[in-house]
């Protein structure tokens, strides 16, 4: 994969993005350290995460917790608390990212899992995100896309 290219949806598959046109209100955000797609809305912040071609299971193996007692995060999860994290950082507002585990193959999906992650079809994924409860306000919408691709770090001058 070239450097310089951001991870799409569906990489594999040749000149593959987010379904477009988004729903009204919902933005494609370059979130600078995530390297899935960010869109923000009025629903809130979410992070997509396609499920890898010809994978067979996606629910966690062992939903069992840790010695020390805590549960785990699926991958999902810790990338949505890290991109949480991150817009936090740059942009000043609370805000909390739903991670959303896409299905960009044609088999029947049925699952089930623990770790609460959503799991939605490419080919309704627009319709999932308009049908989504408003939590954002339009200057909170604005200023994440206008915040959320800075670096952490600005270079020394």
């Amino acid at each position: 994969m070239d450097r310089d290219r951001r991870p799409t949806l569906t990489d594999e598959r040749q000149g593959d993005t987010i379904p477009r046109p988004l729903p009204p209100g919902w933005l494609e955000v370059d979130v600078h350290g995530v390297e899935r797609p960010v869109l923000v809305g009025p629903a809130g912040v979410v992070v997509l995460v396609p499920r890898p071609r010809g994978s067979r299971s996606i629910g966690l193996a062992d939903p069992s917790p840790w010695p020390d007692r805590r549960h785990r995060m699926s991958a999902p999860q810790m990338l949505a608390e890290l991109t949480t994290q991150l817009i936090e950082s740059r942009c000043g507002v609370r805000v909390v990212c739903t991670p959303v585990l896409v299905v960009v193959d044609d088999e029947p999906v049925q699952i089930d899992r623990p770790d609460h992650v959503d799991v939605v079809h490419e080919r309704v994924l627009l319709r999932w995100l308009s049908h989504l409860p408003a939590e954002l306000d339009q200057p909170t919408i604005d200023r994440i896309a206008a915040h959320a691709g800075e670096p952490l770090l600005r270079p020394a001058a």
